[in-house]
């Protein structure tokens, strides 16, 4: 569907997708937990909740991580490895505001902070995803436009005493 959902996705999957879509949401309050488990003993780990306040708009908290494992240290001496171990992390927290301008228009932004890091080397950096989503397009019923700018930023410079 190459990302079609950008215009109709609700609720706090929109906070992924589509950040306006966090005010079209049916409760006003959600959580939504989540757990992948990937090969090579990697997962991934997905935690948002998410509250209306009154005309102010719907404020979401999110965060995911990527869990790697632990990773044998080797050398160029010791290529079956020396004995110790490191355990890369990567995470994302993110800020979400969304509010309804309409009862059919909505806008929404997210402030994502980002951190890497690996052995003693690390990278942290920020990024916005911004969006709006226009619902009923025409007076038709169910047909919907979205358009979201994904991860504006900096660049990330890794930094630390391996380099």
């Amino acid at each position: 569907m190459g990302g079609a959902q950008i215009s109709s996705v609700d609720g706090l999957e929109s906070i992924y997708w589509n950040p306006s879509g966090l005010s079209f949401s049916k409760s006003d309050a959600n959580a939504l937990f989540s757990y992948r488990s990937y090969i090579a003993d990697m997962s991934l780990d997905y935690a948002a909740l998410s509250g209306r306040f009154g005309g102010l708009g719907t404020f979401g908290l999110s965060f995911r991580a990527l869990n790697i494992g632990s990773i044998n240290v080797t050398t160029l001496n010791q290529p079956d490895g020396t004995g110790a171990t490191m355990t890369p992390t990567y995470f994302v927290i993110g800020l979400t505001y969304s509010k309804r301008l309409t009862d059919r228009i909505s806008v929404g932004v997210t402030f994502n902070i980002i951190n890497e890091s690996f052995d003693r080397v690390t990278a942290t950096g920020s990024s916005f995803d911004i969006g709006v989503q226009y619902r009923d397009l025409f007076e038709v019923e169910g047909l919907a436009l979205g358009v979201v700018v994904k991860n504006l930023g900096g660049s990330m410079t890794f930094g630390g005493n391996a380099l």
